[in-house]
């Protein structure tokens, strides 16, 4: 008789093992899931980023275009900074580590300075000074889009690696749980 409530002992303690794993298990797959999907969001949106860079870069080249109508230009360079302000901010709220932090911060300094230089080359071809304006956009504007892009591509380089260590990391603990049950 005693040898039977040892068993059932046995039995109810490997049953709750294994649904305490179980649930260990679970809820590790929802972190890794949810891991996952901000890593994907972040990329599709430093991607974004990075092509709207790239759209800003062609439309103030194009406003010191000759026979191109500069009023388009302008609201549309004035659009695509927007446009980088709010990515950088959503970036912002995805980051999880403090390098992609500073990172984005940097970027975000490099847009200032192409959004002053931008506003620069719009005096310029106010005044009909359309080769001072090509000089601004086509050497300093380059440098700057050039910094801002590679920020862009460190951050989520960044982001990746953090996001792939933690992926690691719960996968070793789910290993762990497994072997421990």
């Amino acid at each position: 008789m005693q040898r039977g409530w040892i068993r059932i002992s046995i039995v109810v303690i490997a049953l709750a093992t294994i649904v305490f794993s179980g649930l260990q298990l679970q809820e590790s797959e929802q972190t890794l899931a949810g891991e996952q999907n901000v890593e994907r969001v972040f990329t599709d949106l430093s991607w974004n980023l990075a092509l709207t860079l790239a759209e800003l870069r062609s439309a103030q080249q194009a406003y010191v275009a000759a026979g191109q109508d500069r009023t388009y230009w302008i609201s549309t360079v004035t659009t695509h900074l927007e446009t980088l302000r709010q990515s950088l901010d959503n970036l912002g709220g995805l980051v999880a580590n403090a390098e992609t932090v500073e990172t984005l911060a940097e970027t975000s300094q490099a847009i200032t300075e192409l959004e002053q230089l931008d506003e620069q080359a719009r005096e310029h071809t106010d005044r009909d000074q359309a080769l001072l304006a090509s000089d601004l956009i086509f050497t300093d504007g380059l440098a700057l889009a050039n910094r801002a892009a590679a920020n862009i591509e460190l951050a989520r380089a960044t982001e990746r690696t953090t996001r792939n260590k933690a992926i690691r990391t719960a996968r070793a603990r789910q290993l762990r749980t497994l072997v421990t049950a």
